[in-house]
């Protein structure tokens, strides 16, 4: 596959090094969500991108101090033409990617846009 770098596991496309976050990556996401849903600004968090974990290489947890940053960078500091960038991307990617949570029997599909409010229900 033309873009795809087997030796670090994936796909540089753009300038981008693209590959699946690790579970690390994704507990920590989660952790921190956890962390923020009961605040009083949890409602902010439900419109963030937070497709950067795809960005991250071989990282393999992240720092509260860290997903905020990236919140930061990925939603307010990015220029317009990289986030495009980014977007095509994901776009490229994302027919394979699903991923769901299951709570008392109740599956809760979880996107780029995550809503709080629906998942901690």
């Amino acid at each position: 596959m033309k873009y795809y770098d087997e030796v670090n596991q994936q796909f540089n496309i753009n300038g981008y090094k693209y590959s699946l976050p690790s579970i690390g990556v994704e507990n920590s996401l989660t952790n921190f969500l956890i962390s923020k849903s009961d605040s009083p600004d949890a409602p902010k968090y439900n419109n963030y991108f937070y497709d950067f974990t795809y960005f991250l290489g071989d990282k393999t947890q992240l720092s509260f101090d860290e997903i905020e940053n990236l919140i930061q960078i990925f939603n307010y500091d990015i220029d317009k033409d990289e986030l495009i960038k980014i977007n095509e991307i994901m776009n490229t990617f994302m027919p394979i990617q699903s991923y769901s949570l299951t709570k008392n029997g109740r599956v809760i599909e979880i996107s780029s846009k995550i809503d709080l409010e629906k998942i901690w229900k």
